[in-house]
C-alpha cells in the first residue's frame, strides 16, 4: 500500500521546465493532444507561414 501511495504522489509532483539558452523547453505531448495542434486559431496565434519566408 506504501508503494502505491509513494508512486501517486511522485507522479502528481510538479514538472519543473528545464531551460535552454534562456528559454523554457516544452514537455513531449501525446496523441491526445491532436486537438490543440489541429485548431483553427492556431494559424492565427503561431504564423507558421512566417517561418518559410526570407526575413
Amino acid at each position: 500500500m506504501f508503494t502505491l501511495l509513494a508512486f501517486l504522489v511522485g507522479c502528481s509532483a510538479p514538472v519543473h521546465a528545464q531551460e535552454y539558452m534562456g528559454r523554457n523547453i516544452a514537455q513531449t505531448m501525446s496523441y491526445r493532444g491532436a486537438p490543440w495542434l489541429i485548431r483553427p486559431e492556431r494559424v492565427v496565434e503561431e504564423n507558421p507561414a512566417l517561418l518559410l519566408t526570407d526575413r
